[in-house]
């Protein structure tokens, strides 16, 4: 195209718009399936991806904090697969984890937080039933924080109150304070929890075969753990229950304790830790933090220790596992909204252009060029997007207000409790939807247009 033909054609787009915008409103009728189509799928878009973005939320926030991970985790080579058959040598010794804090300390922003985790299988009695547990040992303090954070108040304020009592590192008992879920406590036959400091002179030997012996069981707080410690010998201590509290997950409801971490090293005589838990601040940062602290491990000449981002299914399994479904889930509704938008945009163009027939070859016959026409056609379905899209908007927030407000629950498989369907599309999510649609339809408008537009004007000129 010469200069003097791009100059004509920008000097006409002011024309062009307003032709399009009283072409708009005079075909109007003809326009509102179309217009309603892509307000729908908009609206769709908007409130899935508010749903996966809810889920997203709920589950990251459950596996960062509540199971200790954080946004990145230190390990002992191999110990994700290997920890549980031999602790004490896939666990980081205290030098080790030394190294870690101090390489840590230089990378870090103050608001990050570092957790040392410790983890292990234990059994756990009433006196007269043993049953096998998973307990998580974690400082007081560092728990204090988690469940004071307001990232977990916020997405999983479910999983922070407790069915009865509260968390131990708010307890101060001559016994040793633990959480535990309602499950495992209905299965050791419990009913009572510490409520106040029981001295541990309370504690006396149980004869399981007395009459009253499932009354005592019932009415103390008590219970012993023992374990194999990491020097072959019996870790054994006794602890009170402080307060009971889901996981989250009904699978590990029956297992899971947890307990202080000085407990945790004292019942399996170690200095060892699990893992070395990193929640940042600045989740934006955490590629780009997680290639310089591989790098120092490796100027550090430590290479027994491997760096893992909450978002791999190694040490998220549940959350990459859900997500990887939500994910094919959204793709597949996207990719038919897409199919519906484009079949409506053509079949409306279609129609559009027998109808305007003489329009067309009259606008060509007064010099109006092929693409000038296709810019008239793009500006026609510009405008009906944008009213489609205010419309379907307006329809997702007002749909998501409703349901937020109305507290419709459901339960998912494997969850231990039901939780509150919540819709939560950001800013940016419907602009990228907005953006991503706007884009396809002007795409599929001007292709099938010049398809149109090859027609001659004497072809055009007969209708």
């Amino acid at each position: 195209m010469s200069e003097i033909q791009k100059s004509n054609s920008i000097s006409k787009l002011p024309k062009i718009w307003k032709l399009a915008s009283r072409n708009v409103w005079t075909y109007r009728r003809r326009h509102i399936f179309t217009c309603l189509g892509l307000s729908f799928g908009f609206c769709g878009l908007v409130l899935l991806g508010g749903y996966m973005l809810r889920m997203e939320d709920y589950l990251a926030t459950q596996s960062i904090f509540l199971r200790q991970v954080g946004h990145l985790s230190f390990w002992k080579k191999n110990a994700i697969k290997f920890y549980y058959q031999n602790p004490n040598q896939y666990s980081l010794n205290a030098e080790e984890a030394d190294k870690i804090k101090n390489i840590l300390s230089r990378n870090l922003n103050s608001n990050d937080k570092v957790i040392s985790v410790l983890s292990g299988q234990a059994m756990i009695t009433n006196s007269c039933l043993s049953l096998p547990i998973l307990f998580t040992g974690v400082d007081p303090a560092d728990l204090n924080w988690i469940y004071s954070h307001p990232q977990v108040l916020r997405e999983i304020p479910e999983l922070t109150k407790f069915d009865r009592g509260a968390g131990f590192w708010t307890r101060n008992s001559d016994l040793v304070p633990i959480n535990m879920s309602p499950v495992l406590f209905s299965l050791l036959k419990k009913q009572n929890i510490l409520t106040e400091i029981v001295p541990s002179a309370n504690l006396q030997a149980l004869d399981c075969k007395s009459p009253d012996s499932a009354k005592k069981i019932a009415e103390d707080p008590f219970v012993q753990i023992f374990a194999q410690a990491s020097d072959g010998g019996l870790g054994v201590t006794d602890a009170a229950i402080s307060g009971l509290m889901s996981t989250g997950f009904s699978f590990t409801d029956e297992t899971s304790v947890l307990l202080p971490f000085q407990t945790a090293q004292n019942l399996l005589r170690t200095d060892h830790i699990s893992r070395i838990a990193v929640i940042l601040e600045k989740v934006s940062e955490l590629e780009k933090l997680q290639a310089a602290l591989n790098r120092e491990l490796q100027q550090n000449h430590i290479q027994n220790v491997e760096i893992h981002s909450y978002r791999e299914e190694q040490v998220s399994e549940i959350y990459r596992g859900a997500m990887n479904f939500v994910y094919v889930m959204i793709s597949f509704f996207a990719v038919l909204v897409c199919g519906v938008v484009i079949l409506s945009i053509a079949n409306s163009l279609q129609i559009s252009f027998l109808e305007r027939k003489p329009e067309i070859a009259s606008l060509r016959s007064i010099g109006f060029r092929p693409q000038q026409i296709q810019i008239l056609f793009s500006f026609e379905y510009l405008i009906i997007s944008f009213v489609s899209f205010c419309f379907g908007g307006f329809l997702a927030f007002l749909l998501k207000f409703l349901n937020n407000h109305l507290n419709f629950r459901f339960r998912i498989p494997g969850f231990a409790n039901d939780l509150q369907f919540v819709l939560q599309p950001t800013f940016i999510y419907t602009y990228s939807v907005l953006i991503s649609m706007l884009i396809i339809v002007l795409l599929t408008t001007w292709i099938i247009s010049r398809k149109m537009m090859l027609q001659k004007i004497i072809d055009l000129m007969r209708a």
